[in-house]
């Protein structure tokens, strides 16, 4: 702080100038009493102005300090500015010797020219009425001047940035006038100034760089304004304005409009042309259908199509869907096959994403079911069926049966696809005989087929056993001692299907009435039928306590309906069935006699024996006499 000279309640001033890091306090003192009172007498004031009004970013912005002493002697301001460092950056601060000396950070005698050392939102200046350290007042000053001129550069575009003083009305320790010899702080007002940065006038981008009278251009960019002005396309030729903001105009191409760049004159007068060309094109006509042939026909079916304006390519639509397949293409004839989804609609042949007439109608011809097989291709009347329909074109179908002077019937859909439809048919108590199974599409197209209803028959098949028993039938206690398990398979392809799977009680076989080794008995199956192609039966034998083997007949063949008759044959055996069995050594050992009489004993058929709690010879010799001589042969 300076050393001020010593005269009555001289003001001595300290001014802090662009201070960034240090708090500044401006201090009124003086050698016996305060400084800086409030004034009673006429108010002065301190005013802003800028050079020019209109700025944009990078633009210098001068801002005028005033003052106006109001017919005072002042022999000393105090101004501190604020400003927003975001949008302003201060760069010079130039006094106006309106008084002997002014002082920055300090005030010595040579600070002078003032100079910016900081940019932290706060300039500081102050003015004195004195020239050289412990001088007197000398040159008071009084009336209206520039007091300073403060150099801004324009950071950034902003619709207002305010530059006021620190001052509150009444306070002595911000902003302040003092006047001569008194002391007292004078200043009582201090308007602050707005100001308008703009962004640069430029022009970046366009929508497009061509395009014909009416075309739509967007020109993007800045500093256009807020009001709008005008655009000229080349030959000087004023467009439309359709929008028009800060960073970007819509404009449309003008009649009369030529090649070349475009203009852009703003509400201020300020003229900006860009630096690339703006092509106008002439207009394109549009392509045009006068004819179809063939007018329907099915999907990929071949379709010409004549006309004009179809350029050299383009693309064809069937009532929305686009072809795939362009066989031919010139300016007035194109050939294209139907799209395989399409549906009756009108044909659209668009060039350059410019479309033709629609009033051209292609009809879209439905396809007609086909059937190839259905499986089974008939059925009992017993119960109802399940048919497996392949064929094509089963697009949303129905299926029913039909027989003339009888009612149809209608099927119950499980499931289909465009190609398989499987459906059941209730035909229990129909009449027997051909039907004719229909399915209909959703084209409301058909196709038939044959299907046989037939009726239950019942087929006798009649069986003998012959094998050597290790115990006569005659002997058993009980009649299920004499059932047997009988199981009859059809085969076809690789699909086994049980037709029959009973218990069946069987009769000793005699011979000269004297029972012999074998067995016979008779069982009933309804509906089955007569085998065809590859297909096959297969009739399992499955022994019980006292019929110790299984027996196997694999791949005959039904060639009628009623009585097949396995009598007399001696039916092969498939296994030794549930009996024990010993090493397979073709010689009868200890071990196998033990294994027989063990397995024999355990299924209670030893009550003919004389039985005695143990494993006597006799019982060996019986078992080998009656049973294991006979069952041994032939094994392994």
């Amino acid at each position: 702080m300076p050393k001020l000279p010593n005269w009555k309640t001289p003001p001595i001033i300290f001014i802090l100038f662009l201070v960034v890091t240090i708090p500044v306090t401006v201090l009124l003192v003086q050698q016996s009493t305060q400084i800086g009172t409030q004034a009673t007498t006429t108010p002065t004031s301190l005013t802003l102005s800028t050079i020019g009004s209109s700025f944009i970013v990078n633009d210098p912005v001068e801002v005028q300090v005033y003052l106006d002493t109001k017919g005072l002697d002042i022999d000393a301001v105090d101004m501190i500015l604020n400003y927003d460092a975001s949008k302003l950056e201060a760069i010079g601060v130039n006094p106006m010797n309106l008084f002997g000396k002014y002082c920055g950070t300090t005030c010595s005698a040579n600070l002078n020219p003032i100079s910016v050392s900081g940019n932290n939102g706060k300039i500081i200046l102050s003015g004195l009425a004195w020239s050289e350290v412990n001088e007197a007042p000398s040159a008071p000053y009084n009336g209206v001047g520039e007091f300073a001129r403060i150099i801004f550069n324009a950071k950034e575009a902003t619709t207002s940035t305010t530059v006021s003083f620190d001052f509150t009305s009444g306070s002595t320790t911000d902003s302040n006038v003092v006047q001569h010899l008194t002391a007292e702080d004078t200043l009582g007002t201090a308007n602050p100034i707005n100001i308008t940065v703009n962004s640069p006038l430029l022009i970046r981008t366009l929508s497009s760089s061509s395009g014909e009278v009416g075309t739509t251009v967007t020109i993007g960019g800045s500093g256009f304004g807020s009001s709008a002005g005008k655009v000229f396309f080349s030959s000087n030729v004023e467009a439309p304005i359709r929008t028009w903001i800060d960073t970007q105009i819509t404009t449309t191409v003008p009649t009369g409009a030529s090649t070349g760049p475009i203009t852009i004159q703003t509400a201020g007068n300020q003229n900006i042309t860009s630096s690339f060309i703006f092509t106008v094109t002439q207009a394109t006509l549009p392509p045009t259908i006068t004819s179809l042939d063939p007018l329907h026909g099915l999907p990929l079916t071949s379709v010409v199509i004549n006309g004009s304006n179809f350029g050299a390519n383009g693309s064809v639509t069937f009532n929305g869907v686009q072809a795939t397949e362009i066989l031919g293409w010139t300016t007035s004839v194109v050939t294209v096959r139907v799209p395989e989804n399409a549906t009756s609609g009108p044909v659209i042949v668009s060039v350059n994403a410019v479309g033709s007439n629609n009033d051209k109608i292609f009809t879209v011809d439905a396809y007609s079911p086909s059937i190839a097989t259905i499986n089974p291709a008939s059925a009992t009347n017993s119960a109802s069926v399940q048919i497996t329909i392949i064929g094509n074109h089963f697009n949303n179908p129905s299926v029913k049966l039909t027989k003339a002077n009888t009612p149809e019937i209608a099927g119950s859909i499980v499931s289909s696809n465009i190609s398989q439809i499987v459906a059941n048919f209730d035909i229990t108590n129909k009449s027997t005989g051909t039907w004719i199974l229909t399915v209909t599409n959703s084209d409301n197209l058909a196709a038939s087929t044959a299907f046989e209803v037939t009726t239950l028959t019942s087929t006798v098949i009649n069986f003998t056993v012959k094998f050597q028993a290790a115990y006569p039938l005659s002997n058993a206690k009980a009649a299920s001692d004499k059932e047997i398990t009988l199981i009859l398979r059809k085969v076809s392809g690789t699909i086994k299907t049980d037709i029959l799977n009973t218990k069946v009680t069987t009769v000793a076989e005699k011979n000269n009435g004297i029972f012999t080794n074998g067995f016979k008995g008779t069982v009933s199956v309804e509906g089955l039928q007569p085998t065809t192609g590859s297909d096959y039966y297969e009739l399992h034998i499955k022994g019980s306590k006292h019929l110790a083997k299984n027996f196997s007949l694999i791949g005959f063949n039904l060639n009628q309906t009623n009585n097949y008759d396995f009598t007399g044959q001696e039916l092969p055996t498939a296994d030794i069935g549930s009996l024990g069995e010993g090493a397979p050594d073709n010689k009868i050992s200890l071990a196998d006699y033990g294994i027989l009489l063990n397995d024999y004993y355990s299924q209670n058929l030893r009550s003919d024996l004389n039985y005695d709690g143990k494993v006597s010879l006799y019982d060996y010799g019986y078992l080998l006499n009656n049973y294991v001589s006979n069952i041994r042969t032939g094994d392994p």
